[in-house]
Parts: C-alpha cells; structure tokens; sequence
C-alpha cells in the first residue's frame, strides 16, 4: 500500500514542470537591488561600467551611489521572464537635473545592444500640471491654449499637439477643393532638405526636381525623394546623384533634373521629403499640382550672391496663414544678405542686421493670407506654419499637427493649443520614485536575462559634470498574466 504513493511521484514532478513552464494562474514578482548595498551580485544586479557610478554613500540610513556619467546597466535574471507578460521598472533617485534635462530608462530589445527607452523623470513635464488637463486613450492632453474637449472629434481645426510619444491619429484633410488641376512650377532657390505637402485628386503625381551642388565641403551630395501618402506608408522615391565634385572646390556643380511620376495614387495628402545637407541647393520643382506648401525650417536662398557670384539678390515672396498666435524666427548667414523682411505690405518689419543672430515676431491669429516679403533671400525662417511660393496654392494638408514637445516654455505658450503625454509622474519628494513599463514581448530575453539601462543625457557634457544624480533603489516587477490571457 505505502508503495501505491511512488506512482503518483512521476504525476507530481510532470503537473510540476507543467506549472514552473506555464504559470496556468499566471504569476507576480518582484527582485530589486539596494543600490550601494550588495549591488554587484545576484539575480539583479548592477553591470557598470563602475566608472560611471560612484563609491557607496549613505546618509540618514539610506545607501546610494551617484550616476556620474551618461549610462549605467544593470541585468535581471528570471525563469519568469517569458514571452507573454510585462515588466515594470521602478527607481527611487533625487533630482539633480539642470534646466531642460531629463532622465532615461531603457529595456534591451535585440542582440546588438539597442534599447526601447521611455522618459522616466523629465522636471520640464511638472510645469505641466498647473494647465487644466483631460485624459484621451491612454494618454493625457493638457490644455495649454485651448478648451476643454471629450474627445479627437473636438480638436479645433487648425490646433498644434506637442507630445513625447508616437500618435496614431490621422491628421490628414479628406478633400481639398480649387486649382487641383493646375501644374505649378517653383524656381525659388532653396538650401538643403524640406518637406512639402500637395494633394492628389486623379491618381497620379508627376514631379520634376533640379539640384545644384555648391561643392563647398567635402563629400557626396545626393538629394533624396521621398513621397508618402497619408497613411504615412511610401508610394515612391528617387535619387539625383552627387555632381562628381565631392571636393571642397567651391566650384558650383551643373544643374542635375530628374522626373518621376507615380500613379494609382489614392485620393488625399501626401507628403514629399527631400532629403540632403547644406551643400546643395533645390533649384527647382514642377508639380502637377495647384496646391504645394512646407513646413517646418524654410531656407530661401533666391538669387543671392553669396551662392550665385554673377547676380543681384532679388526680391522672393512666400504666403501663409496664422490660426492662432504664433513666434516667428529668422536668421541669415551672409553679410551680403543683411535686409529688412517685411510683413503684408510693410505692416510689420523685421531688420535683420546681424548675421548668424535670430529675429523673432509674434504675430496675432487671423484667417487672412499673409505675404512675407525678403529683400535679398538667404533667410532661415523657422515656424510650425505652412508656406507657399503662390497665394494660389496654399492649403492646409492637416486638421491638427503634430510636434515634438520642447522643454520651452515661452514656445509652448506661443505655438502649442496641446500637450499629449505618456509619461508617468514620478512621486516623492526629496527621493522620487519614477517607473515605466515594456510588454515582455518586444523585449530581447536571452537565458532567462534581460538587459536594462539607465541614461542621464547631461552628464556626457562637461558643463553639467557637477550635476551627478544619486540612486537609492531600482525594483523590477514581473507580471505573467493567467493563461487564458496570455492565448
């Protein structure tokens, strides 16, 4: 009879072994390091490079090093690190950041040392808290310029959405009426890369493009094309090759045209990227379309002489709209291109008497069209607005656009209606407690270990050698669902 309990010892270790490898009820746990205390051993541990952390110290009973470079790694090791699952990050430091700085926590992603990271403390985001906000999905809007709203479907027309995090929101206009079937074709010098919007109603997109090179550095100057819909997936692209001159010879290259077309385009927006340095100048585009805007940095050099030593600057015009109160930029590079910028007809001047210094205006919201007006070109314009070269083919691609968040403040107040976050504000006050969160699966797991790294930007810069960011804690926490969740 006593013998009849060692056939059950096979079941035993077999619903074992089950269980260990499954987790059928799914499982909750939690490895931390003392940070200072019997960190370099054990299941979690720190990795260094120790030269990048400081010696023990402990004050009022609390062990800690000092983050006093960049990057600092650290292992954990655990059969509970599976495929299906998360895992959730917690350190307890104090802040010693300098202005505009932040702290980085990453999870290892792949073999080659890449790293997924997220924000874990960014002092900027806690001037957020006195704006009213409301939370969208999983992330949260405050409302820097705006009202309350419920929902994307309230977003005002025309509003600009600062955020950390990636947006899967279609931004994109559905229709855009007048002059689609107008070609357009720009002759303004312009310098180095730009992104454009213009609309396809028909199908097809035809472009013709010509570069030149200045062949002021060293290198290959090649001018990219790149066309994506409004899905933000590539329909098209090309390549006009370096010149041949990849020397310093300040010798300007020939003027280099290529065309492409694409078609059984859907209808809608799409966006055309040129990609290059500074060592070349867009010379100009052809579209078979009535409407063509950019955004972002404008670099209009017209017929400068400090490009083209055979002619006189002339006159160049660009036309946008204001929506809401806006900060413009402006800067030239060139002694030859000192002049004043005027706004609609002389309404505003800006003089621009020194080089390499930037200009800013502010200007009121207003739905009118407005005209910039360069004396001699060769000014860097810097504005979340769009631009065209035509009253005529001017549009607006987006409902709403978004930007990266800068730690800024004036900035924000003056071009941003909305702030999106995902970012979890750390708690505590002398010692804060900041954590993130990774699903198990996007995570590079090899025997039974994950990679983790700690990134404080600023102490890579001499100038902020001094502000060295001292660690109490780190906590990790496994969650392996049940298994009827996990399937």
């Amino acid at each position: 009879m006593k013998y009849k309990w060692l056939l059950l010892i096979p079941s035993v270790v077999l619903f074992y072994l089950i269980y260990v490898n499954l987790l059928p009820f799914g499982v909750t746990e939690s490895y931390y390091i003392d940070v200072g205390t019997d960190d370099l051993q054990g299941n979690m541990r720190l990795t260094g490079p120790m030269d990048r952390i400081s010696e023990p110290y402990e004050t009022e009973g609390v062990t800690f090093r000092k983050m006093t470079h960049g990057l600092v790694y650290f292992d954990l090791k655990s059969t509970h690190l599976k495929d299906r699952g998360e895992v959730t990050v917690k350190v307890i430091f104090r802040d010693n950041f300098p202005e505009g700085q932040k702290f980085m926590l990453g999870a290892r992603n792949n073999e080659s040392y890449s790293y997924v990271w997220k924000d874990i403390y960014v002092p900027f985001y806690e001037t957020l808290k006195g704006y009213q906000s409301v939370k969208i999905d999983d992330k949260q809007m405050f409302l820097i310029n705006r009202s309350v709203i419920s929902g994307l479907d309230g977003i005002p027309e025309g509003s600009v959405l600062a955020t950390n995090t990636f947006i899967d929101w279609n931004p994109f206009v559905e229709s855009v009426e007048d002059d689609l079937g107008k070609k357009l074709s720009l002759n303004v010098s312009m310098r180095q890369g730009h992104t454009f919007y213009t609309y396809v109603d028909d199908g097809m997109l035809e472009l013709n493009i010509s570069k030149q090179d200045l062949n002021w550095y060293s290198g290959s100057d090649e001018l990219k094309i790149e066309v994506y819909s409004f899905r933000d997936e590539l329909a098209g692209n090309n390549t006009i090759p370096d010149d041949g001159d990849q020397y310093n010879s300040s010798i300007l290259g020939p003027v280099q045209k290529e065309a492409f077309s694409l078609s059984n385009l859907e209808k809608g927006v799409y966006r055309i990227k040129l990609l290059c340095g500074g060592d070349l100048l867009i010379r100009e585009i052809e579209i078979n379309s009535g409407k063509f805007v950019t955004e972002g940095s404008l670099f209009l050099t017209g017929d400068n002489p400090a490009y083209f030593k055979d002619k006189n600057a002339t006159q160049t015009e660009v036309f946008f709209k204001n929506p809401r109160n806006r900060t413009m930029k402006f800067k030239t590079l060139h002694f030859s291109s000192l002049q004043n910028i005027s706004l609609n007809n002389n309404s505003v001047k800006i003089n621009i008497s020194i080089i390499q210094k930037w200009y800013n205006i502010t200007l009121p919201a207003s739905d009118e069209m407005n005209t910039l007006t360069l004396e001699k070109g060769d000014i860097i314009i810097e504005s979340i607005n769009y631009f065209s070269f035509s009253n005529d083919s001017y549009f607006t691609p987006k409902k709403f656009k978004i930007v990266d968040i800068k730690p800024d403040t004036p900035w924000l107040k003056s071009n941003v209606d909305y702030v999106i976050l995902e970012y979890n504000f750390p708690e505590g006050r002398e010692w804060k407690v900041g954590n993130e969160s990774w699903n198990l699966e996007e995570l590079f797991i090899k025997d039974n270990t994950l990679g983790f790294a700690l990134n404080v930007p600023h102490l890579n810069k001499e100038e902020y050698n001094n502000y060295t960011i001292p660690i109490d804690k780190i906590e990790v926490e496994i969650k392996i669902p049940p298994i009827w969740e996990r399937f």
